[in-house]
């Protein structure tokens, strides 16, 4: 019955269960079982299952390969310094910070991985100002905006996909009845409107998967009334308590991506090995391709924040003196000097 198996959808939607059509790596087993599915594993079935596709498929297999090799780098280097560190706790405090970040870059990447759509860059603000004073502060919060909007399109999709798998048509859903979680409560008002906003803008859909897409967005939208959390705030919480996202308040849920020094620690030692010396350059390139991380202070760093799709007001000379902010930083922390040749370099020797 199509009512009942619509609210079968959103009980897996409010309980939080990943579901991404018919490309989850996971879709025959149990639900409780895909919460205990380890993170390489999930890509690594995905990878599988997009290498036998057409070229269209060309950009999910890349973003599922780059951001494994980077997971491998960044998890291999963290290792290494972690292995030649005193603190214990300090081990297991920046591990954890390891783990919370690629989680939050995971989340950030579904859509890519599933729908090959752009790979959005995490841009990070050392500007010390203010949005409205910054363009670089601007600019990393259009990117952590743009990052969770990919997020709604990613769960949109996937409950469009499982509509799709259940060969619901455009008849069939125009006709359906509200979904509700709990079967013995009626659908709220709200729930109501949003079902019957579906149905205007679905009966407008010249094909069946338009409405299907249309009809997941509301499924997804419903999350946001029906459940404790969802993705989003997921997203918006790990940010904010593990020092990646700032304002780290509810105040303004306009955020953008300004590290505490914990976490930058962290990357740094994900990104150089002990004893190692990296340029500026060197340094700037492992960013991007260990953790999809932009400084600033190269065309190709500008190139990648426009191929992202993103619309940004922001120039070569503003990403330039945000890197200079970047070093200036690396050096308070004994983690990078200026040589006499004005030469930028970055070694992990420094205190702790």
């Amino acid at each position: 019955m199509l009512g009942a198996d619509l609210t079968d959808l959103v009980k897996v939607l409010v309980e939080g269960v990943l579901v991404a059509g018919h490309a989850h790596p996971r879709k025959h087993q149990r639900a409780a079982a895909a919460h205990d599915v380890h993170l390489a594993l999930v890509l690594a079935d995905l990878l599988d299952g997009l290498a036998g596709d057409t070229a269209v498929q060309s950009n999910k297999v890349h973003a599922v390969r780059w951001y494994l090799t980077g997971l491998k780098e960044s998890g291999l280097c963290l290792m290494d310094n972690l292995k030649q560190h005193p603190n214990t706790l300090t081990q297991l405090r920046l591990f954890n910070f390891f783990c919370i970040f690629q989680l939050i870059r995971y989340m950030a990447l579904l859509e890519a991985f599933y729908c090959g759509e752009n790979i959005r860059p995490i841009l990070l603000d050392f500007s010390g100002m203010a949005p409205s004073q910054s363009s670089v502060a601007r600019a990393s919060e259009m990117a952590y905006t743009q990052m969770h909007k990919s997020i709604n399109r990613f769960y949109a999709w996937g409950y469009a996909q499982k509509l799709k798998d259940k060969d619901y048509s455009k008849e069939a859903l125009l006709e359906s009845e509200t979904p509700v979680y709990d079967e013995k409560k009626k659908a709220s008002v709200e729930l109501d409107t949003l079902w019957s906003l579906a149905k205007e803008r679905a009966s407008a859909c010249a094909t069946d998967d338009a409405v299907r897409l249309v009809f997941g967005e509301t499924m997804y939208d419903m999350l946001a009334l029906e459940a404790s959390s969802h993705p989003v705030n997921c997203l918006k919480i790990l940010g904010t308590s593990a020092g990646v996202l700032y304002p780290p308040d509810k105040l303004h849920p306009n955020k953008r991506f300004v590290f505490s020094q914990d976490t930058l620690e962290m990357i740094l030692r994900s990104t150089v090995s002990p004893d190692e010396i990296l340029s500026g350059s060197d340094m700037r390139n492992r960013l991007w391709e260990r953790f999809g991380i932009i400084v600033g202070g190269s065309t190709y760093e500008l190139e990648k924040l426009q191929n992202s799709g993103t619309l940004l007001q922001i120039d070569e000379d503003s990403l330039e003196r945000n890197f200079t902010s970047f070093a200036a930083l690396l050096e308070s922390m004994d983690f990078a000097e200026v040589m006499a040749d004005g030469i930028l370099q970055i070694r992990l020797g420094g205190s702790d």
